[in-house]
Parts: C-alpha cells; sequence; structure tokens
C-alpha cells in the first residue's frame, strides 16, 4: 500500500543509522552527536506528515467498506477470514496514527490531542480485536 509507505520511512532510516552506528562502533557522546546531526538533517525530512496519516486511515476505511460488501457466506471459514482481515487493516491504519503521533509533524493544533490520544486509541482496537474474537471467531466453540 503506497500510501503507508511514508509513515515508515523515518522508523526505517532511524534503524538503518543505528545500524551504521553500531557496525562502525560509534557510541557514547559521538554516537548522540551522530543522531542529533542526522535528525536535523536526514531523519527531519523523513517524519511523516499529518496528510499522510489522513491517506492511510481512508485508504484503510475504503478497504474495509469492500471487505464488508463482498459476498461471503455468514459463518463459517469465510466469514471469519474477512472478519480478520478488517481487523487488521483497522489495526495497521492505528498504528499509522501511533507512528505519526510518536514521529511526525501533525497538524499544528493537534499536538495535546495526540499525547492523550496514542495510549486510548491502542486499547480501543485491542479491545474491538477482543470483542471480534469473542463474538465471531470463536463464538460457537465451548470451553476446551
Amino acid at each position: 500500500m503506497a500510501v503507508n509507505r511514508r509513515l515508515w520511512q523515518y522508523s526505517d532510516a532511524l534503524a538503518k543509522k543505528n545500524e551504521e552506528l553500531g557496525r562502525a562502533r560509534v557510541t557514547g557522546a559521538a554516537r548522540g552527536a551522530a543522531m542529533r546531526a542526522w535528525e536535523q538533517t536526514a531523519g527531519e525530512t523523513l517524519r511523516p506528515l499529518a496528510e499522510d496519516r489522513d491517506r492511510l486511515d481512508e485508504a484503510a476505511s475504503e478497504l474495509a467498506g469492500v471487505l464488508l460488501r463482498a459476498t461471503t457466506p455468514r459463518t463459517g471459514v469465510a466469514a471469519r477470514r474477512k472478519g480478520f482481515m478488517i481487523r487488521a487493516v483497522m489495526g495497521l491504519a492505528g498504528f499509522g496514527s501511533n507512528l505519526l503521533e510518536e514521529q511526525g509533524r501533525p497538524y499544528a493544533d493537534q499536538g495535546a490531542q495526540y499525547a492523550l490520544s496514542r495510549e486510548n486509541r491502542r486499547d480501543r482496537i485491542n479491545a474491538d480485536n477482543l470483542k471480534w474474537l469473542i463474538d465471531t471467531a470463536y463464538a460457537r466453540r465451548g470451553p476446551d
């Protein structure tokens, strides 16, 4: 999905930079200085933008809608597979939002909101996943 590429660019580049410094055995203050320099140059240009997250949210919602409208039996493996894919897509969108809030440049008026929403989003997605597992994936299974 091309819409999420920028959300992961910063994380991937940060990991690569840390690996490079590790291979070069740069440690301590020198490593900190190198990371700060990277952060002010390459790192800053790679940070995700709120628009990137918005595009991912739109694409995830559209894909979830396509999956919901797809013709499958109401029960059985096909229904569970479809439900699982919807949960996976929505989890990906939530993860993208968390990446933006941790590493990105949000809209100016959203900084304080982001600080409060990250944990709530993760918990809501986990609760939705658990509810789906109980209501759908394991609905007809009894105790072992």
